[in-house]
């Protein structure tokens, strides 16, 4: 159960910080029920929320950031406009590297330290997935998870998440190239639903099929995984 700051308290503040990731299998799939992998970066994001209890802090300017700010501050039961939120962040906006599940992560880690409230993973997981929200409309809970966890993890979206870490067996250089153009995930996901709604069978067999065997590491199943689903999209004239 949270505990509010002492409203004297005018210098209380709280600052963490965050990992990126990158998703090597089933990137959109996770978005319909279907398994990913995903790994941590060394591109973070660090944030520090401060509370003002007698007085307003100043808004944020972006909509997203300040929806995401309302929906942390609901779930600890504080205003906020008495909260100001800063971040600095090497982790690059636009480009699917997960600095908005990064921001997440941090706001709450930081109003539950600033609420005295000790959260278990899965109640992280849980809150974090929610103020994602507030950027991407629909969360599957795989960013928040690989960005908390900040190792690299197996993950099924459910309620809660199904997150499993994995072993690693010999560190290994992964190299991520950055294009100039950004580009929105909420744009990305929904063409992708639009194309999924309208072959719906191609895609349910990729999703269903290939990304389950890729993630699963169910080899024998991959190759013929994959050429069906192929097969599907091709003849549905689907990109």
């Amino acid at each position: 159960m949270s505990t509010a700051p002492d409203p004297k308290d005018r210098s209380a503040t709280s600052t963490r910080s965050a990992p990126g990731k990158v998703i090597l299998l089933g990137e959109h799939a996770v978005g319909h029920g279907q398994p990913a992998i995903a790994v941590p970066i060394t591109r973070r994001l660090s944030l520090t929320t401060a509370l003002h209890p007698n007085e307003p802090g100043p808004p944020l300017a972006d909509p997203a950031a300040q929806s995401a700010v309302a929906t942390a501050a609901r779930l600890f039961s504080l205003n906020p406009r008495q909260m100001t939120v800063r971040t600095t962040s090497d982790i690059p906006p636009g480009c699917g590297l997960g600095s908005s599940a990064a921001l997440s992560v941090t706001l709450v880690r930081t109003l539950a330290d600033l609420t005295h409230h000790r959260l278990e993973q899965t109640e992280l997981l849980d809150r974090a997935r929610a103020v994602e929200a507030a950027f991407h409309g629909t969360s599957s809970g795989l960013d928040v998870a690989v960005s908390a966890l900040a190792r690299p993890i197996w993950f099924r979206p459910a309620y809660p998440a199904h997150a499993t870490p994995l072993p690693i067996a010999k560190p290994f250089d992964l190299v991520v190239a950055i294009t100039p153009e950004q580009r929105s995930t909420v744009d990305q996901v929904r063409q992708l639903r639009r194309r999924a709604e309208a072959a719906p069978t191609a895609y349910t067999r990729c999703f269903g099929g290939a990304i389950i065997a890729l993630a699963s590491d169910n080899a024998p199943g991959i190759a013929e995984a994959l050429r069906s689903a192929g097969h599907e999209v091709s003849i549905s004239h689907v990109d």
